[in-house]
This record gives structure tokens, C-alpha cells and sequence, in this order.
């Protein structure tokens, strides 16, 4: 996870000169540290074998060349960190990508599947996690699938671990055990042509964004830049006290460090940006990001297996699921009931939670607010009224508002028209015209 840092606190960023707080000065301070020591030696050199008090003559060099050398040595770093720089971007815009198109497949795949077939979406939903993790893997070259700390064991079978074992590219075989799921649930009539269209864009988008961060894994800065700036680098910064010498003397060390300072530093920000996936302080927060994607996907999926319109319920699934999801997992078999009242086994007038399969007009019974009214549970509103009742009144009042519309739309009759006032009123001023134009 990159450092992170306030940009109006300029002490705080100055002191900050660890490496487990992000900054490269113990990368480059054995670099400057041998500057140093150039310096030193040259002017021990000069103040004892040449000419004694004075350090700016003896083994000196001339200025011009480090000068030409300056403009091709800036044209190099400045390449290298825009590339490094643009490497960093794109594979942080490709991760969010990432978890955009696995939140909308999983949140689809929920809705579609979550009060036809509860398995199947948890299924699919369990591959959309272990795609993420994988492609986190196989960015980070980690194929040890026996840490439990890289791979969760809940996410695969033994059958599906073994076969991917062996494969380079795992996720996109993941993409092809959902595409085969899908057609299989489609064959089945337990999502239609259209649903499974939906769902198959997010499939193309995922393997077009795998492919793009492999891309930004693989793809370096080319050898023959990366090595003819060490070269320039090196004999730059290397070579500067024999021309700092003879103008500042004994403080030569200052300038020659503070140069290598800014020189090195540059491009060791490079060489920390241009693999933006791994688990150094500067890289991206990949784990973060993996985390957060499999908590939304057990959001959506308890979201769509839960009665539509009851979020209260909704953390209690979810705190059932990061338990194990035995509940869950189970709702072929009678659930147990949550009571709030008091009273232990209460059944005259409580408020709980009551979870089982769904019912014959396929609402689920995992709500808030319930009564034992006659012998069964009514769902009861934050107003005390009935649910079951409310649909009816609803449904009567549509009819009986159909019905009077049917009433008022009569078919119009021309003798009808033509009897009303204003068609009596039009036909004395047409006779009166007809008249008026005759005596012309």
C-alpha cells in the first residue's frame, strides 16, 4: 500500500527517511556515501602529493564535458519516470477496473440467481473472489496454493486446485468454469438468453483487464535505455568532484552528495514504480482492494437471497457468512428462529428474525417484525399493518381504478356532436352566410 503522508506537513515529510515509510534515501545513501569518499580522496590527493594547502589543483577535470553529458543524462531519467510514472497509473486504473466489473457480475448474478437458485450464486460468486485472488497471485509470480495467508482454502475444491496447478494462466480458466456454469444454468431455464448476455459482457470486460494488467507486469523499460542510463548515470555522478574540486575546494563533498542525492534518488523512484504490484511500501494496495471486493461480493449475494425490501436482515446474513455460512449454505433444511422477546420460546407477540426456505409466492422469511396472528406469522409494517393486507387493498384499488377508466372512455356519437349547443350556434351563422352570399 503506497505511504501515505500530508503534503502540508513539510516536517513530518522531511523526517520521514525510513524505508517502511516510503522514502528511497536507504536505497541511495550507500550510492552518496561513495561520493563522498571520491571527494574525500581526491582532495587528501591533491593536498599531499601535489601542491600542499592548496586541494583545488592536481586531479581536477574540466567542466565542458559534464555539461554536454547533463542534457542526454536529463532526457533519460525524465523518460524513465514518465514511463515508470504511466506504468504506476494505468495499473491502478486497471485494478479498479477489475473490482468495477467483478462487483456488477457478482451484483447481477446475485439478483438473478439469488431466489431461484441459491447455490448457483454462491457458486459464481465464490469464482469471482477467486479470480481476484489469483490474478493478485499470479501479478505477484506467488504460487504456493497451500498458504492459507495468499489463497483462501474456501474459495476452491480440491478437484479445481488441482487442475489449475499446472496452468500459467489460471484466472482466465476460472473465466471459463463461469462461462460454462452460465450456459449450463441457461440450458436449464434457470436464466434466460438475455440475463446470460448480461453477465457474459462483464466475462469479456475481465479477460480484456487480465490481459492489460500483464501487460503493465511484463512490459519494462527497454535494456538499451535502462543501460546506457547507469552507464551516463554512474560516470556522471562518479566523475563530478574531479570538476567540483577546483571551484569549491574542501566543500566539494557538499555539492558532489547533494547532486548524487537528487540523481539517484529520481531513479531509484523509478525503479520502485515500474512494478506497481507488489508488496513494497510504494506499490499499490492490491490487497486492500481484494478485501474490499469480497466483502461487497457477499453484500450482494446475502442481497439478493434476502427478501427484497429487508436490509435489516442484511448484516445478519453477513455476519452469518463470515462465520462459515453454515447457515446459509443450508437453506434446504428448517433454520433456526431468532427471538428478541425476553421470554424464551415466546409465541404470542414477538419481534425476531425468522429464517427458512421461501414460500409458495416465493418471499423468503427472513424479516423483522413478525406476529403470531391465528395460528401463523404475519409480516407486520413500522406501522403495525399487515403486509399480506396491504397487497390486497393495493391490488383492489388498481382494479377498481381500471375498471372506472374503462367506464368514462364511451365510443362518441356524430348525433350526439351535433346536438349540443355550440354545433346550434354553427349552423345559424352558415345559413346566415349562405344567405349574405346569395343577395351577391
Amino acid at each position: 500500500m503506497p505511504a501515505a503522508y500530508d503534503a502540508k506537513d513539510w516536517i513530518k515529510l522531511a523526517v520521514k527517511v525510513r524505508s517502511r515509510d516510503g522514502s528511497v534515501l536507504p536505497v541511495v545513501f550507500p550510492k552518496i556515501a561513495l561520493v563522498f569518499a571520491i571527494c574525500m580522496v581526491i582532495l587528501i590527493v591533491n593536498e599531499t602529493m601535489f601542491y600542499k594547502g592548496k586541494a583545488k589543483t592536481g586531479l581536477v577535470m574540466p567542466d565542458t564535458a559534464h555539461t554536454l553529458l547533463a542534457s542526454t543524462l536529463g532526457f533519460l531519467l525524465v523518460l524513465r519516470t514518465n514511463i515508470s510514472l504511466s506504468r504506476y497509473r494505468e495499473g491502478r486504473g486497471h485494478l479498479g477496473r477489475t473490482a468495477h466489473d467483478l462487483r456488477n457480475f457478482s451484483r447481477q448474478t446475485a439478483h438473478y440467481l439469488g431466489r431461484v437458485n441459491e447455490g448457483a450464486a454462491a457458486r459464481v460468486c465464490r469464482y469471482c473472489k477467486l479470480f481476484f485472488s489469483l490474478t493478485r497471485m499470479h501479478l505477484r509470480k506467488e504460487n504456493d496454493f497451500d498458504n492459507p495467508e495468499l489463497l483462501n482454502p474456501a474459495l476452491y475444491t480440491r478437484e479445481e486446485i488441482n487442475e489449475l496447478r499446472d496452468l500459467k494462466r489460471r484466472p482466465l480458466k476460472v473465466l471459463g468454469w463461469i462461462d460454462s456454469f452460465l450456459r449450463q444454468l441457461r440450458d436449464s431455464n434457470q436464466i434466460t438468453e438475455l440475463e446470460e448476455l448480461h453477465i457474459d459482457r462483464h466475462l469479456e470486460s475481465l479477460t480484456g483487464v487480465f490481459a492489460a494488467l500483464v501487460k503493465v507486469q511484463t512490459l519494462q523499460l527497454p535494456f538499451p535505455y535502462a543501460q546506457l542510463l547507469w552507464y551516463f548515470l554512474a560516470l556522471y555522478v562518479y566523475t563530478l568532484p574531479f570538476v567540483l574540486v577546483k571551484f569549491y575546494g574542501w566543500y566539494s563533498p557538499i555539492p558532489a552528495c547533494f547532486v548524487a542525492l537528487v540523481l539517484f534518488g529520481i531513479n531509484s523512484v523509478g525503479n520502485e514504480l515500474e512494478d506497481p504490484f507488489g508488496d513494497d511500501v510504494n506499490d499499490l494496495e492490491v490487497d486492500a482492494i481484494e478485501q474490499s471486493v469480497h466483502d461487497d461480493i457477499d453484500w450482494y449475494l446475502a442481497l439478493g437471497v434476502a427478501d427484497e425490501g429487508m436490509p435489516k436482515t442484511l448484516p445478519l446474513i453477513i455476519k452469518d457468512l463470515k462465520k462459515g455460512g453454515t447457515r446459509f449454505a443450508n437453506l434446504d433444511k428448517p433454520m433456526p428462529v431468532e427471538l428478541k422477546s425476553s421470554e424464551e420460546g415466546a409465541t404470542d407477540d414477538f419481534d425476531g428474525v425468522i429464517v427458512g426456505r421461501p414460500d409458495d409466492d416465493g418471499y423468503h422469511h427472513q424479516r423483522v417484525g413478525h406476529k403470531l396472528v391465528d395460528g401463523e406469522y404475519k409480516h407486520i409494517d413500522d406501522y403495525g399493518v399487515d403486509v399480506g393486507d396491504k397487497r390486497a387493498r393495493r391490488k383492489r384499488r388498481s382494479k377498481a381504478k381500471a375498471k372506472s377508466k374503462s367506464k368514462s372512455k364511451k365510443p362518441v356519437k356524430l348525433d350526439d356532436v351535433f346536438a349540443t349547443p355550440q354545433a346550434e350556434v354553427a349552423r345559424d351563422a352558415s345559413s346566415k352566410l349562405e344567405e349574405s352570399s346569395s343577395t351577391w
